[in-house]
């Protein structure tokens, strides 16, 4: 048997064993039980709470939900629309809500579940030679009903901005830094946002009006151990 063999079965071992740090496989039925037991149809999706200093952010995260979302078999009710009336109702500031409010959504809007969005990072960010721009988001579902979550899940995707010098000397390194700035400052948020939504919700079973609806349990879901 090779050493590089022996190191991988140690790897695997450990990750057997201890399987913090380490992804773990299991089935959408076993991850989100509560999902096929409740069978929610209609979503609310509820301006996100913004956790960075960004302050557009919120809306550009609202308008790339709608899709990725609506693609998955359920009931959601217009962003849009819905988001004005919560001005009106004075609930639109999702980072001051709590639980208790819920089943105050479920009268207003009669619907089954919240989807409640945590932006936790929208950062354009530079170092000595290069840039980068980072998304991340927290999704959560629950019940108006029971106000108890249903299901959750996270994703983040960072994209490098970097740009390679092409001259020699400081001249070249001080015009690849002037374009790493520049592609940083340009890089367009919601198609990233919009990847990760679509990624992020291919995790939650399929609703009422999906074909896989109910029939998903066995699907697979990669959770990363903390």
């Amino acid at each position: 048997m090779t050493d590089s063999v022996v190191v991988l079965l140690i790897i695997m071992t450990f990750c057997l064993l201890f399987t913090s740090g380490c992804s773990q496989s299991l089935t959408k039925g076993q991850v989100f039980p509560r999902m096929y037991e409740e069978r929610p149809v209609t979503i609310l999706a509820l301006p996100p709470v913004n956790k960075t200093t960004s302050p557009v952010a919120k809306e550009y995260v609202i308008c790339t939900i709608t899709e990725p979302l609506g693609n998955t078999g359920y009931n959601l009710l217009p962003i849009v629309i819905t988001n004005e009336i919560l001005k009106i109702e004075g609930l639109y500031d999702t980072e001051v809500i709590n639980p208790t409010l819920y089943p105050q959504f479920r009268d207003l809007f009669n619907v089954d579940a919240l989807l409640l969005t945590e932006i936790f990072s929208w950062d354009t960010s530079y170092y000595v030679i290069g840039g980068e721009v980072t998304v991340g988001l927290n999704y959560k579902l629950v019940s108006t009903h029971t106000g108890e979550e249903l299901w959750k899940y996270s994703g983040a995707k960072t994209v490098d901005t970097t740009k390679k010098s092409e001259g020699g000397g400081l001249f070249g390194l001080a015009v690849a830094l002037v374009e790493t700035a520049v592609t940083t400052a340009a890089t367009d948020y919601i198609p990233i946002a919009r990847e990760i939504n679509q990624s992020i919700f291919q995790n939650l079973p399929k609703g009422k009006y999906s074909p896989e609806h109910g029939l998903d349990r066995d699907d697979p879901v990669v959770i990363e151990k903390q």
